[in-house]
C-alpha cells in the first residue's frame, strides 16, 4: 500500500443554494493549500478565481462529470467557503470599522453562518413593454470571473462607471428575448450582438434590468460587533466574498 493511502480523509455533502443539488467534497490538502497561497499573493481577481476554481475541481468527490466553469457564480462561492470552513475551520477574521468612531477593529466571521441573499427571487422573465420580455439567467462562473475582473482590474466601480458593468452583466444574462410572437434564443449568438441590442433599449427600460442586476443572489454575513473602547454595538455587513476568501 502507498504511503498516501494510508490517511484517511473525510468526505462531506453540501446543498447547493440554486437547486438543492448535493455535491460531496473532501478537505484541501497540502497541494490545495499551496494553490490557495499563490492566490493570496496575487492582486489579480481573475487568478484568485482561477485558483479557487482548481481547488474545487480537485476536491470535489462527486459527482464526477460536474463542470465548474458551468455552475452558477453563486453555488461557486458558497461551495467554496463550506470548502475552506471544512478544511481550515469555521472562524475568519476579518477588519471591521466603527461607523461612529472610525475606529478598525479585527474580528472573527463564523463560516457557517453565511448565507444567500435574495434566493428568493424567482421570476426570471423580465417583462418591459406590451411587446417585448427578456428571460434571464444568471452568469455562469466563467462569464461572473470574466465580468468581475473587468470591473476590478478597469476601477469601474470606483470610476462611477456603474452603467458599463452592468452592460456587461446583461450581456451574459439575457438568454432569450420575446418580441410579439419572435422568440430569438441569445445563448448562441455573439456578444456584440447582444451588448448591441442592449444599447438601443429606452432608459426606462433599461432601469428596470439595472434593479433585476442590482438584486442578484450574493454571499453575505450578518452580525454584530462591540467596541471595546466605547462599549457600543454596531451592525457588521459583509457582502464581498474576496473578504471572506482572504
Amino acid at each position: 500500500m502507498a504511503l498516501k493511502d494510508l490517511i484517511a480523509v473525510p468526505h462531506y455533502t453540501v446543498k447547493l443554494p440554486s437547486d438543492g443539488s448535493s455535491i460531496e467534497i473532501r478537505p484541501f490538502l497540502v497541494k490545495e493549500e499551496k494553490i490557495l497561497l499563490l492566490a493570496k499573493e496575487t492582486k489579480d481577481i481573475k487568478q484568485v478565481y482561477n485558483c479557487i476554481k482548481s481547488v474545487l475541481e480537485n476536491c470535489i468527490v462527486s459527482p464526477k462529470n460536474i463542470n465548474v466553469n458551468k455552475m452558477c457564480y453563486f453555488d461557486v462561492e458558497y461551495l467554496f467557503l463550506k470548502l475552506r470552513s471544512k478544511s481550515m475551520g469555521e472562524k475568519i477574521e476579518v477588519m471591521v470599522t466603527d461607523p461612529d468612531t472610525q475606529q478598525k477593529f479585527e474580528t472573527e466571521i463564523d463560516l457557517e453562518k453565511i448565507f444567500i441573499s435574495n434566493l428568493d427571487i424567482k421570476s426570471k422573465k423580465i417583462k418591459l413593454s406590451e411587446t417585448l420580455a427578456l428571460e434571464m439567467k444568471y452568469p455562469n462562473f466563467t462569464d461572473f470571473v470574466d465580468v468581475s475582473s473587468t470591473l476590478i482590474n478597469n476601477n469601474l466601480a470606483e470610476a462611477g462607471n456603474r452603467v458599463e458593468f452592468i452592460l456587461n452583466v446583461l450581456t451574459v444574462c439575457i438568454s432569450k428575448v420575446y418580441s410579439g410572437t419572435t422568440v430569438t434564443d441569445c445563448v448562441a449568438l455573439p456578444r456584440q450582438e447582444i451588448r448591441d441590442f442592449i444599447d438601443t433599449l429606452p432608459n426606462r427600460e433599461f432601469e428596470i434590468l439595472s434593479e433585476y442586476i442590482n438584486h442578484f443572489p450574493k454571499i453575505e454575513y450578518s452580525g454584530k460587533f462591540k467596541n471595546p473602547t466605547t462599549g457600543n454595538e454596531f451592525p457588521v455587513e459583509v457582502r464581498d466574498f474576496t473578504n471572506f476568501f482572504i
